[in-house]
């Protein structure tokens, strides 16, 4: 399970809107002195990201808690969006080699090639949304860290 922390900001029936923060991975790289990555890393501050995720222990807005997703369904979807669409493009660059044979001129490979790509975006998006309501596939509250305050009076009957 990936997890990390996050902070409450909405609720929308069984799901919270929760607000992270976005780091970068340079922090732990021993090699952070030498790489673009982190120097891109440093021009752009640590943002928050809000999230739509499941909120099945019924967390409050306010509350402090822990998101995970399950490794397996974090790297079937990765593999979904980014494999995909390049198997679609070298797919229709293999189809039009085939079809035309040796007369396929680099415009028309090019041709074939961003629509097998866009091909494969779309596909993979309609992936996307048939997967999306499956719990492997879905970010959810695993736990509450702090639980919200309520300032409310108390009302003590005596």
């Amino acid at each position: 399970m990936i997890v990390e922390k996050a902070q409450i900001i909405a609720i929308e029936g069984q799901y919270a809107i929760v607000k992270t923060q976005r780091r970068s991975a340079c922090g732990a790289c021993t090699a952070r002195e030498g790489c673009g990555i982190s120097i891109l890393g440093m021009l752009m501050p640590n943002r928050f990201c809000s999230l739509r995720v499941l909120n099945p222990l019924e967390a409050r807005v306010g509350d402090s808690v822990q998101i995970g997703i399950p490794e397996n369904g974090l790297v079937k979807s990765a593999l979904i969006i980014y494999a995909l669409p390049l198997l679609f493009a070298v797919l229709s660059i293999a189809l039009a080699s085939a079809i035309m044979g040796e007369k396929i001129s680099d415009l028309t490979a090019i041709a074939f090639s961003v629509a097998g790509l866009v091909t494969g975006i779309f596909f993979a998006h309609s992936m996307g949304k048939y997967f999306s309501n499956k719990s492997e596939y879905q970010v959810k509250i695993i736990s509450i860290d702090k639980f919200h305050i309520d300032s409310s009076p108390v009302v003590s009957s005596i």
